[in-house]
């Protein structure tokens, strides 16, 4: 299992929601084993294929009921990013075209699925972007061992926090000259180029 519990899992109001997405795509998963639909598929087909792996490379149960919870906003940080990533594309106009235009000439009529991500390299560069631009707050970890990072002792049982927003938005780290406060899918798309 990929995350570890402190305690019982926390009981929280999407569960059924969340239990019931899992089940029916379970159900109608070998119909789509060569082409995923979405998350949720490529989730279970991770789960299914790595049976008899240890623990920490297979997901559990739990793995995939926090990325499905995810997925649906349950989290008011995650709901947030949502929004986000649904503004800031359409607050910039060139983008859109592009996006569109990358849409059209990928996908075709066809609803995208998991198998077109490969294809969409703008469409992700500017997903990328709004989850930069967004910085939001990572929640605390704790340190589950006693280590050094980089010269500085942690002990075990520590609360970690990370400054994200010093991470998106220092120049050193970045390949390009200035990092700004601009949507720029550009810079990652000619990356993957």
């Amino acid at each position: 299992m990929v995350i570890k519990s402190n305690g019982p899992p926390s009981k929280h109001f999407g569960e059924p929601v969340i239990s019931k997405i899992i089940d029916e795509h379970k159900e109608t998963l070998e119909d789509h084993e060569n082409s995923p639909r979405d998350l949720v598929d490529m989730l279970l087909l991770h789960q299914r294929n790595n049976k008899g792996h240890t623990a920490e490379e297979v997901l559990g149960k739990l793995d995939i009921e926090v990325a499905v919870g995810d997925l649906l906003g349950e989290f008011p940080a995650l709901a947030n990013m949502m929004i986000w990533g649904l503004w800031i594309p359409a607050t910039e106009p060139e983008d859109q075209e592009k996006l569109r235009e990358e849409c059209e000439n990928i996908v075709s009529s066809d609803v995208p699925t998991a198998s077109s991500k490969k294809d969409l390299v703008y469409g992700e560069a500017v997903m990328y972007e709004v989850l930069r631009l967004v910085s939001s707050p990572i929640i605390p970890h704790v340190a589950n061992e006693n280590t050094d990072i980089q010269g500085f002792r942690v002990p075990k049982d520590t609360i970690v926090m990370f400054n994200t927003c010093d991470l998106n938005f220092e120049d050193r780290g970045w390949t390009r000259s200035k990092v700004t406060m601009e949507v720029e899918p550009q810079f990652l798309f000619e990356r993957r180029k």
